[in-house]
């Protein structure tokens, strides 16, 4: 079984309750708006990490969309959630007998909606404490397919 930590809209701050809860997760995944870059080698300490560019991201060599395969689960990580990729992870070829989900964030709000063919998953807002928001990731346990998602807020 997989656990995957999954992040967005940090915006150069990353709080110590993340730490403890990403801690001992195989992989971190970053939905953007990152802030310095330097703020990945942080979570890399916990866990291999991949990261998509924010639109806050202007000085970064990340992409704007990430795809990867785990166990039977294909993702697709953005920092924007367009309904298009909806339809592009649905038809895509390479992964017609894999589990669908698209992970976003820009938001800064938590999401999580499963259907037969596909889940789409916001982790919400991670960064420096707001007033009236309250923050957000999620954990996501993948066995073969996902398991279970759940939203850790702090």
């Amino acid at each position: 079984m997989l656990s995957l930590g999954v992040i967005s809209d940090t915006h150069g701050h990353i709080a110590p309750e993340i730490l403890k809860i990403f801690k001992g997760l195989d992989f971190i995944l970053h939905a953007g708006d990152i802030g310095p870059m330097s703020l990945l080698l942080e979570l890399e300490e916990l866990a291999p990490v991949l990261a998509v560019r924010g639109n806050t991201d202007s000085n970064s060599d990340l992409k704007d969309l990430e795809k990867l395969k785990m166990e039977q689960t294909a993702i697709w990580l953005t920092h924007k959630f367009y309904p298009e990729l909806k339809q592009q992870a649905l038809h895509d070829p390479k992964t017609q007998d894999f589990q669908k989900l698209i992970i976003y964030g820009h938001t800064h709000t938590p999401f999580f909606q499963a259907e037969a063919d596909i889940c789409v998953l916001n982790p919400g807002y991670a960064g420096s404490p707001k007033q009236y928001q309250q923050r957000s990731v999620a954990i996501v346990e993948i066995n073969r397919t996902i398991t279970a998602v759940s939203f850790r807020y702090f």
